[in-house]
């Protein structure tokens, strides 16, 4: 620059620099697939959410899981429940879409966000928590997943299948246990396989009282198949009656390094850390 007449001072204007956050491409693409195909985003109580909300974005950010067939990573979302197929099939529950969809032995990979649903798995499969943040939240209403003497309602339910794995995932029960007798978290029932790294919270009435079901982990097994379970190094806590339950006939179980934090002290109901039985 030339320099300025005496007196006048040297000004240099700086451009104005204004950074935009990046957008994540999957959940535009999602947005635009939504749209085009008339689809509408709902909460869990069926009430439709804005798309172009914080709401809505947290939504469609929610654990989106993906498998990896043939070194190629397949996203399942509320757009697109089967990648396989290349092309747009709208769903409520892309993790239950990834379930169904996977072939025996495949690990469903769960992004960081939390997702609400009921999962039912009857094949051998992974479930892994792609890195800490991974949140499988009940819905109100959760179904029967396995009939004992009676129902048993589990947020993340795993029948008939000998190698299912749960890893570094956290499944959340909201208190939801006032509206659904006999709630539980996980439940393995003829089944068996490995709950690792993972945290289960929650599965209890709000508020605590002595309505006697609520089992953070129940595992029960009616001696016609033998199976294994091994829960490793998880965390449970504020339940209603069970942290971890092992029940029934020919089942054998391993159950190492968990913390099972109780109520505490309480003339409200008979709480059991962990419960072997049955057989």
């Amino acid at each position: 620059e030339e320099p300025a007449p005496t007196g006048e001072p040297v000004v240099t204007e700086e451009p104005v620099v204004t950074e935009e956050p990046a957008a994540d491409e999957r959940v535009v693409e999602t947005v635009e697939a939504m749209n085009e195909a008339g689809a509408v985003l709902v909460d869990e109580n069926g009430e439709p959410i804005t798309l172009a909300t914080e709401e809505g974005l947290e939504a469609l950010s929610d654990a989106t899981p993906y498998i990896v067939r043939g070194g190629t990573a397949y996203y399942f979302t509320v757009a697109d429940c089967d990648p396989f197929a290349g092309g747009s099939q709208p769903c409520a529950n892309p993790i239950q879409a990834a379930i169904d969809l996977a072939v025996a032995g495949e690990v469903i990979n769960l992004e960081p966000g939390t997702y609400q649903a009921q999962l039912f798995i009857t094949k051998d499969v992974t479930l892994q928590g792609t890195a800490p943040g991974v949140v499988i939240q009940s819905p109100a209403s959760v179904a029967n997943c396995y009939t004992t003497t009676t129902t048993n309602r589990a947020i993340v339910c795993v029948t008939g299948a000998s190698n299912v794995s749960l890893l570094d995932i956290t499944v959340d029960g909201l208190g939801y246990g006032n509206a659904n007798y006999r709630f539980d978290g996980i439940g393995y029932f003829n089944a068996g396989g490995t709950i690792q790294g993972s945290t289960v919270t929650n599965i209890i009435n709000t508020p605590f009282q002595g309505s006697e079901h609520g089992v953070v982990s129940y595992v029960y097994n009616s001696g016609a198949t033998a199976q294994t379970i091994d829960i490793l190094d998880n965390t449970v806590d504020n339940f209603q009656k069970g942290g971890i339950v092992v029940t029934g006939n020919n089942l054998t179980a391993v159950i190492q390094g968990n913390t099972v934090i109780g109520e505490g002290p309480t003339t409200v109901i008979a709480q059991n850390g962990i419960q072997v039985s049955g057989g």
